[in-house]
This record gives structure tokens, sequence and C-alpha cells, in this order.
């Protein structure tokens, strides 16, 4: 069926909803022995990814925002992230 002129053409999702929810309880009944995140604080270990995502977006934004940077075959892939970032899509 085609969609009538005017009308936005709805997208079928890429995965049915009750798959994305069955992979999620796969993996957490899989990680569960991981989740120990009462202890994991009493022994003084860092439960938050917050840290480490930080961090990684300072790198990523310092190389990505440097002027007359020079591009080599194996960092073309960031080509699209700097374009992104300074407004061209």
């Amino acid at each position: 069926t085609t969609m009538p002129v005017g009308e936005p053409a709805l997208r079928e999702p890429k995965r049915p909803c009750a798959d994305v929810a069955q992979r999620a309880v796969t993996y957490y009944t899989h990680n569960q022995r991981r989740m120990n995140y009462a202890e994991y604080r009493k022994k003084g270990y860092w439960i938050s990814s917050g840290t480490i995502e930080s961090a990684c977006k300072q790198i990523t934004s310092a190389r990505l925002k440097i002027a007359v940077a020079r591009w080599t075959h194996s960092q073309a892939p960031l080509l699209p992230l700097k374009l992104v970032l300074h407004g061209f899509q």
C-alpha cells in the first residue's frame, strides 16, 4: 500500500519490542552475578560509568576540535562525527 500524499510514513521497528525486552532479560539474567553493587560500594569501587564517559568525551572532543589536524586512514571513521559536531550533516 502507498501512503497518501502529506502523511508521514511510519517505519517498522527494526526489532519487535518483545525481542528487545527478551534480550535485556537474558543479559541481566546471565550477568546478575556481576551486579552486586552493594558489595562493590562497600569495597570502595566506582560503579558509575560517568567518569569514564566524561573522559572519553573530553578526549574525543579535544581531538576532533583541532583545526589543522591531519587524518590518517585509520582515523577516517571519526570524520563523520567531526562533521556532525561542526554542524555539517
